[in-house]
């Protein structure tokens, strides 16, 4: 017998579809230099010495620098100081708009895209597990979408501006484009 869907695709109407939600918005500003947070490099561990030493797995180590731990630090301080309750454990929508400090080089007009800024994915990496570790969401595998440019970006920050970021929670509803066109699911019938 198979369990039943949380979501009955078969009872939404198009007044559910086209039914204006009421939700709220989150929004948090953190001081500081944003780092990126690098990816996973594999990490062998030995057992044995000389003509025996052999891997006996492989551990996955994240690399992590004195400025991302600063970072991290900054963002989860100030968002366990803002957030009003328990940790969100809904689908969200994340919006992180980073302002870098600028550079000694800078030109005006030029964009963060270079080697030490690091890559917008990997500054949002920092950003979910610092709300992770905050107590602001549950885990962060529940952030289902970012919000779009300008809202999930990164710039140099203007001379009259303070480095840091924006960070926006909102809850991620169905909408009408997500749900338009699909069939029901299939559902094993038992005989009677």
């Amino acid at each position: 017998m198979t369990e039943p869907l949380p979501l009955d695709l078969d009872a939404i109407t198009a007044a559910d579809v086209h039914a204006v939600v009421q939700t709220w918005s989150w929004r948090l500003w953190v001081d500081g230099a944003p780092a990126p947070q690098g990816s996973k490099s594999p990490m062998p561990i030995y057992a044995g010495t000389g003509p025996n030493r052999r891997i006996v797995k492989i551990a996955m180590v994240e690399s992590s620098s004195e400025r991302l731990k600063r970072w991290r630090k900054a963002v989860a301080d100030t968002a366990r100081d803002a957030w009003p309750g328990d940790p969100c454990g809904v689908q969200m929508l994340l919006g992180c708009r980073f302002l870098i400090p600028m550079m000694t080089k800078t030109r005006v007009g030029d964009w963060p895209s270079g080697s030490h800024v690091g890559d917008l994915s990997h500054l949002v990496r920092g950003v979910e597990d610092a709300l992770k570790t905050a107590g602001v969401i549950v885990d962060d595998r529940l952030i289902v979408g970012y919000l779009g440019y300008p809202d999930t970006s990164k710039r140099f920050a203007r001379p009259d501006e303070q480095p840091g970021c924006d960070i926006i929670l909102r809850p991620a509803y169905p909408v009408s484009e997500q749900w338009a066109g699909m069939k029901p699911p299939i559902r094993s019938r038992t005989p009677r």
